[in-house]
C-alpha cells in the first residue's frame, strides 16, 4: 500500500472514530426533568446539584447541575369519551369529569400552552397546545352537553402515543394529562408507551376515575396499577378517584357546586391533590447527570435527595423518570 493511500486510510479512520466517541459521551450525559414538592403547602427551598444523589448499576451518578426550568411546560389534555365513562342514568359522574378538565385549564399559568384531545377507540385531536383557554373551555362545555353519542371501546395507550404528535416536537418536561377510567383495549403496550415517552422527555400525569360500589363486582385494579407505574416511570403522578368514596373525597361540598373547594373555602381531598399535581407539572428542575457507563438496554436508576434532616426529607416528594433508555 502506498504512503498516500495509507495516510488516507488513517485519516478516514480518525474521522470515523471521533463521532463515535462524541456519541458515547452524549449518551452518558443526560438531562432529566425532576420535580420536588412537599406534602403540605409550604414552599420547597431552592435546591442545587448538591441536594441530589444518584446511582446506576450500583455506581454513583455524577450530578453536574440542577436548575429550575424557565420555560412554561406545554400540556396536552386527553379526555376519555368512551362508553364506559358515561352512564345515561346519571350525568353527575360525567359532569364531574368535565369539571376536572376545566379545573386543570384554570390551574395552569396563563403562559403555559394547553392542547386538548378526546379519545375512545381513536384519538380525536381538538386543539394543539396554545394559550387560548376560551376555545378549550367552549369545547369542554360542548362535550358536557353532547356526551351520549360516544359509545366505543377505549384505546388508552394508543391515544397517549398519538397525542405526542400534537406537540409538534416535544420538549423536555412537556406533559400529557389523561382523564380516564383506565379501561384499555389498545394493541399498544404499556411498555411501548413508557419507552416512547421516556425517549421524548414527556411526563405522564393522570386522573383515574373508577365507578364501583359495595354492591358491584370487585374492580380489576390492573389498569390503575399500570397507570400508576407508567406515570411514576416518566416522572409524573396519577390520582385515583372512586365513586364509592365520593362523600369522603368531597366532604363539605354542596351537591350543586364544583368538587374542589368546601363551604369554608378550603380545598377538598380532590382539590388539594389536583393542586399538588399542577405544581409538579409546572415547576421542575432540569438535572444534568453523567453516567459511568453507556445504557445498553432500558434500566432503572435511582435518584434521591440529600442534605436534609430526616423529618424534612420525609415531607418531600421526589418525582423523576425511573428508566434510562439506550441512545439510538
Amino acid at each position: 500500500m502506498s504512503c498516500a493511500r495509507t495516510a488516507a486510510v488513517l485519516i478516514l479512520g480518525c474521522l470515523c472514530a471521533t463521532p463515535a466517541g462524541a456519541q458515547r459521551d452524549a449518551c452518558q450525559h443526560r438531562t432529566i426533568p425532576v420535580s420536588v414538592a412537599r406534602n403540605d403547602d409550604v414552599p420547597v427551598p431552592l435546591l442545587s446539584s448538591a441536594n441530589f444523589e444518584g446511582t446506576y448499576r450500583k455506581k454513583a451518578v455524577r450530578i453536574t447541575s440542577a436548575a429550575i426550568n424557565q420555560e412554561p411546560p406545554r400540556v396536552v389534555l386527553l379526555v376519555d369519551v368512551s362508553g364506559s365513562m358515561y352512564d345515561p342514568r346519571s350525568r353527575s359522574n360525567w359532569n364531574f369529569m368535565v369539571d376536572v378538565a376545566e379545573n386543570l385549564l384554570s390551574g395552569m399559568p396563563p403562559a403555559s400552552e394547553v392542547g386538548l384531545g378526546f379519545f375512545s377507540k381513536e384519538l380525536e385531536p381538538v386543539a394543539r397546545p396554545s394559550t387560548d383557554r376560551k376555545t378549550l373551555e367552549n369545547q369542554l362545555e360542548d362535550l358536557r352537553s353532547h356526551a351520549s353519542p360516544f359509545r366505543k371501546q377505549t384505546a388508552l395507550w394508543a391515544a397517549i402515543l398519538d397525542s405526542l404528535k400534537m406537540f409538534d416536537g416535544p420538549h423536555l418536561g412537556d406533559v400529557i394529562y389523561v382523564i380516564t377510567d383506565d379501561d384499555d383495549k389498545s394493541k399498544v403496550t404499556m411498555e411501548q408507551v413508557a419507552q416512547t415517552l421516556g425517549e421524548s422527555g414527556v411526563r405522564l400525569f393522570a386522573f383515574g376515575f373508577h365507578k364501583f360500589g359495595a354492591g358491584s363486582r370487585a374492580v380489576d385494579l390492573s389498569g390503575s396499577l399500570n397507570m400508576m407505574h407508567i406515570t411514576e416511570d416518566t416522572g409524573g403522578r396519577a390520582i385515583g378517584f372512586n365513586t364509592f368514596y365520593r362523600d369522603d373525597y368531597l366532604a363539605g361540598v354542596p351537591a350543586q357546586d364544583p368538587a374542589f373547594v368546601d363551604k369554608s373555602g378550603k380545598p377538598t381531598w380532590v382539590g388539594a391533590h389536583l393542586q399538588s399535581q399542577y405544581r409538579q407539572m409546572v415547576s421542575f428542575y432540569r438535572v444534568d447527570i453523567d453516567l459511568s457507563e453507556p445504557v445498553d438496554k432500558p434500566r432503572e436508576w435511582k435518584l434521591d435527595l440529600v442534605g436534609f434532616h430526616r423529618s424534612q426529607r420525609e415531607n418531600l416528594v421526589l418525582k423523576y423518570p425511573h428508566m434510562l433508555l439506550p441512545c439510538h
